[in-house]
């Protein structure tokens, strides 16, 4: 009985676990993560997840030609991965990882060349 007594004062809460998980972000870190959710959503008019691969990249084409830093377009990237947690990622395969090192050689390269002449 007092190891039933004992379990029982160790119970917790599932809303204070998940408030408690919701916090290991920071605060500033999760609105600017919604917000980058909220612009795809907004551009691409796609409001589910998993979000498939090809429209995350015409969305990453997108930001390119509008001008967008590399340091910008991984930060997005990196929101956009973080909301697929607990479900596939379109932004974790390898393809894509490749595809987004290409992405910051070239805008780099392209950057350098605009700099140096």
């Amino acid at each position: 009985m007092e190891a039933i007594a004992t379990i029982q004062h160790f119970a917790v809460d599932t809303a204070f676990i998940t408030a408690i998980k919701r916090n290991s972000r920071a605060l500033n870190t999760r609105i600017l993560e919604a917000a980058h959710l909220k612009e795809f959503q907004e551009i691409t008019a796609y409001y589910a997840l998993p979000i498939p691969r090809d429209l995350a990249l015409a969305y990453i084409f997108r930001l390119v030609s509008r001008g967008a830093k590399f340091s910008t377009i991984k930060r997005k990237v990196d929101s956009l991965h973080y909301a697929h947690r607990g479900m596939i990622s379109p932004f974790s395969t390898s393809d894509f990882k490749e595809t987004l090192q290409g992405l910051k050689n070239t805008l780099n390269d392209r950057n350098h060349h605009q700099v140096s002449h």
